[in-house]
């Protein structure tokens, strides 16, 4: 489900985010000492008698302090991807904007990411602000001079088809200088693993690509009247990297211009 649902309002309140951050600090902590990630996720979750909604708030915001290191060190500012290929985890990018956009909480993460609350469980439907949300990426995108982006789809996922097509349709609203395909993959963590300039907020691929901007939560800052959960994580202030080099690795990490993999959907 995208979007806020009923008990957001008493597990996500003022009143409830100091427990919150109190039990997201101590995760952090017993990530970092090599406890495994879902024995301390049931340990802090039962400490404090979390609702299952507030024990996937700490799972989607809490990395460990060494986890996001490794992570910061790969990010890219927005700016250098001037004339770069730029590869878009397409659902991961997309369905945290239509959250933001549709009013419902999206969260500061420990690495600076922001993440959403909702599950897609291999169904997907286009919602009234699934174009907004297209449309914010790509002018992103043209915005900072990417000469070319690929859009990967969860094949397995239903309507990814279509949600192909709308990416087609709404990037000829854009500069003519900024190649735009989206297409549909079997894995689309596995084909973004090991290659730079990545856009996503998904862990297992921020762990494993060569380099990635932070877009999305660039996107949720200048948007301004998102609903953003921060647990107060020390460093992240949520604005992305508009401009600061912070390091990092760019260049593409295999093929320039063209995914070396069975693509369907794009020329």
């Amino acid at each position: 489900m995208r979007g806020r649902v009923e008990s957001d309002s008493r597990d996500l309140s003022p009143s409830a985010l100091p427990l919150l951050s109190k039990a997201a600090e101590e995760f952090s902590f017993l990530l970092d000492r090599g406890y495994p990630r879902d024995a301390v996720a049931t340990f802090v979750g039962n400490r404090y008698q979390f609702t299952r909604r507030q024990r996937l708030v700490l799972a989607r915001a809490v990395s460990g302090r060494h986890a996001r290191d490794r992570r910061v060190g790969k990010e890219l500012p927005l700016g250098m991807m001037a004339g770069r290929t730029v590869y878009v985890d397409g659902f991961n990018a997309l369905i945290t904007l239509e959250v933001a956009l549709s009013g419902g909480p999206v969260i500061q993460a420990e690495d600076g990411t922001v993440r959403d609350l909702a599950g897609l469980k291999g169904t997907y439907h286009p919602l009234d602000m699934t174009p907004h949300a297209i449309d914010l990426v790509l002018g992103a995108l043209a915005d900072n001079g990417a000469a070319a982006a690929w859009f990967l789809l969860d094949e397995p996922v239903s309507n990814s088809g279509r949600l192909r097509a709308l990416i087609e349709e709404r990037a000829g609203r854009f500069s003519p200088e900024l190649e735009v395909h989206a297409c549909t993959v079997r894995d689309p963590d596995a084909e973004l693993k090991g290659r730079a300039d990545v856009i996503t907020s998904d862990s297992a691929v921020l762990d494993g690509c060569v380099s990635w901007y932070n877009l999305d939560a660039a996107l949720v800052r200048r948007l301004g009247s998102c609903w953003v959960v921060e647990l107060g994580f020390d460093g992240v202030s949520g604005e992305g990297t508009d401009g600061a080099d912070r390091g990092g690795q760019g260049g593409d990490g295999r093929a320039h211009g063209r995914l070396a993999l069975s693509c369907r959907g794009s020329g």
